[in-house]
């Protein structure tokens, strides 16, 4: 047996929207953390980025309105190779990476004031983006926005993509008396003939990392 009515989920084209990851920081944190390998406090996504005071205080039941941190992550569609702006506004610090490049930042304690902008060549293709920011006291908000040659270099909110979460045998164990049961609670697969199919199947899913088969108890 496999996952594979997961899996074939999982198969599905790319998803509009940024995943944010939320997390609780200290009050004496005065720059955008690091949090990489952090556990977060919840992951929720949205179309676009941008929130103020109101927008935050509606993220979720006992989410503070300070001392937090956020980070979207998402991939930007490019059709047209050319120079491309990235803008942000935020209160406080913001951060953005494109492509692994630190196109703008925003960082430290301060209103929302005027965009900052930052630009980067960009050539047709998926990019991924990263959104840093974090709220220390008082006021809070961010917009984030680009121009460029897709966009007729008109500043427009910058939406973007991502992938599934990875369910392919990933995060899965054997449960005795059902086909698969998974660690989060979600039902298991279907019956294969053999445990090539399982390989097939991953093989089928861009963000597979790994697959799992066993013989019927």
């Amino acid at each position: 047996f496999c996952s594979k009515k997961v899996v074939s989920q999982q198969a599905a084209a790319l998803r509009p929207g940024w995943v944010g990851k939320y997390f609780v920081i200290s009050d004496y944190v005065k720059n955008v953390p690091d949090m990489r390998g952090r556990e977060p406090l919840f992951t929720q996504s949205c179309l676009d980025i941008n929130f103020d005071k109101a927008e935050f205080e509606g993220i979720a039941n006992g989410f503070p309105s300070d001392h937090f941190a956020v980070r979207w992550e998402g991939l930007v569609q490019v059709t047209t190779l050319g120079n491309y702006s990235f803008y942000a506004a935020s209160d406080d610090g913001s951060r953005v990476i494109v492509e692994n490049s630190l196109v703008i930042d925003h960082d430290g304690e301060h209103g929302m004031g005027q965009f900052v902008k930052g630009t980067i060549e960009l050539e047709p293709g998926l990019h991924p983006v990263t959104v840093d920011y974090f709220e220390r006291g008082g006021d809070q908000g961010i917009m984030i926005k680009y121009s460029g040659p897709d966009t007729s270099d008109a500043v427009v909110s910058l939406r973007v993509f991502h992938e599934p979460a990875n369910v392919c045998g990933s995060g899965y164990k054997r449960i005795p008396g059902a086909i698969w049961g998974a660690i989060d609670g979600n039902e298991g697969g279907d019956s294969v003939e053999d445990c090539g199919e399982c390989a097939a199947m991953c093989s089928g899913v861009k963000s597979c990392l790994s697959y799992e088969c066993s013989d019927t108890e």
